[in-house]
């Protein structure tokens, strides 16, 4: 233990770091990248019943370089004809039994959705039930490779996780929630 003057026993430290991008997350906008009201990034016009559009992200001539494994979109739904729900997942991949985003007929709003990417940088809105105009926002991404490096540098980090519905009250014993209260749940 060193001594109140700074002398006694030291002991020289060695550290070698590595600093990668996978799994890193980078802000990115907002940026207005989809919006069926007017044709931005798709084409125009409403979202049908279990209908899907798909939106273009990531890889050659795109918004974002290669390397990027999934996307955070602020996703907003409006002029719903139905109560439906959306989901958003990676194009050519099967479509989780998890929403994206649930509303009722002639609400309006929105939802943060982080969804990954497919190979080709591809990212599908579907949608259940009635019609609806779906816009979305870009708000950042996670790098899946360290080729983001050396444009943007280091980010923060993203542990993977697949889709998974914790609670349903229709049928975990806990029926409908009243309006004003909440329920509590522990998750592992």
């Amino acid at each position: 233990m060193p001594t109140s003057d700074g002398g006694g026993p030291t002991t020289r430290l060695a550290v070698d770091g590595f600093v990668g991008a996978a799994g890193t997350y980078y802000r990115f906008g907002p940026l207005r990248v989809m919006d069926t009201r007017e044709g931005r990034g798709v084409r125009k016009g409403v979202l049908g019943r279990q209908g899907t559009v798909s939106l273009r992200l990531a890889g050659p001539d795109a918004l974002l370089r290669e390397g990027v494994a999934a996307v955070v979109l602020n996703v907003t739904v409006t002029g719903a004809t139905n109560d439906s729900y959306l989901t958003v997942y990676p194009a050519g991949g099967q479509r989780p039994t998890a929403s994206s985003l649930n509303y009722a007929k002639g609400w309006t709003g929105a939802n943060l959705v982080t969804v990954p990417i497919s190979a080709d940088g591809v990212v599908t809105f579907y949608n259940h039930s009635g019609s609806v105009h779906v816009i979305a926002d870009l708000v950042g991404y996670y790098a899946g490779d360290n080729s983001v490096l050396s444009i943007v540098g280091p980010g923060n980090e993203l542990v993977r996780t697949t889709p998974e519905r914790l609670v349903d009250t229709r049928r975990d014993g806990i029926g409908a929630v009243p309006s004003d209260s909440n329920i509590t749940f522990l998750w592992m």
